[in-house]
């Protein structure tokens, strides 16, 4: 089983860490940032059944200064992972609303 954690903010990078030192799982941390939509999408398509997705992509807060191309990739990227996520297991956490 591999877990895939979109979203290298702090809930990902703690998350990640976290597993890596308390599982025996494979992790892969997945950042919207520095990775092209591309790198994504194949990355995605190697997800299996028995694999785990959690989404944390959500900033941890819009405003002006919010880039709307980030945004944009979020949303594309979470549609595609819900066009065939009953292949695995999605997890969605946001810790945005801490923030405000």
């Amino acid at each position: 089983m591999t877990v895939f954690i979109a979203g290298s903010g702090l809930l990902g990078r703690a998350l990640e860490k976290f597993l890596i030192n308390r599982s025996h799982k494979k992790v892969n941390l997945l950042s919207i940032r520095s990775l092209s939509l591309e790198q994504i999408n194949n990355t995605l398509m190697k997800i299996s059944n028995d694999d785990v997705f959690i989404d944390s992509m959500d900033p941890n807060a819009i405003n002006k200064d919010t880039s709307q191309d980030h945004l944009k990739k979020i949303e594309i990227i979470r549609s595609n992972v819900l066009s065939f996520s009953s292949k695995f297991h999605y997890i969605f956490l946001s810790t945005a609303w801490l923030y405000h």
